[in-house]
């Protein structure tokens, strides 16, 4: 498994430098590599020398399409979490919604008739497309789409920190 990943990781980055490397204009057509990372618009040279990252960013996809939230959770800052979910009393299906960029004004999860973010409403998405990822430091910001069931598309972005004891984690406004 782990020498697939790095197989799969290396063809990801050849397939990119070979594309003129920080800017892409085009999908990539090789589904190998849309299926590695899912990453098609624009991508940072120095991105490709982080492997940890690179792999973080597979988790973040696996995670979120299988609806494996414990994997998802465990991903994330655990002091953010337990500030978020433990100190202020937010639910485990709203911190993830709101980890992932689906549950504010204009971009919601919810459709017509649905009131409460709970683990029904995360089923609904089918697959995410992370478009840019922005490094600056040991910050990293992944943008993109989630695909809901419905066809419905909605835009995410998940804010990941580089943790010098933790490694990378997921990390999200305090609120």
């Amino acid at each position: 498994m782990k020498k697939t990943l790095w197989t799969l990781l290396s063809l990801t980055l050849l397939s990119f430098a070979s594309q003129g490397g920080a800017k892409l204009d085009e999908e990539t057509k090789d589904e190998t590599i849309e299926k590695s990372s899912e990453v098609s618009k624009v991508i940072q040279m120095g991105i490709f020398e982080d492997k940890q990252l690179l792999l973080f960013i597979q988790e973040i996809k696996t995670s979120i399409a299988s609806h494996n939230w414990s994997a998802f959770i465990a991903l994330c800052s655990s002091q953010h979490y337990k500030t978020q979910v433990g100190d202020s009393s937010m639910g485990v299906a709203q911190y993830i919604a709101e980890a992932i960029g689906v549950h504010h004004q204009e971009n919601t999860i919810f459709e017509e008739g649905e009131s409460k973010i709970d683990m029904k409403v995360l089923e609904k998405i089918e697959n995410i497309k992370f478009l840019e990822i922005k490094k600056h430091y040991n910050e990293v910001k992944l943008q993109g789409i989630v695909i809901l069931e419905s066809g419905k598309t909605l835009t995410m972005s998940i804010d990941v920190l580089y943790d010098t004891q933790d490694g990378y984690v997921i990390t999200g406004a305090l609120g």
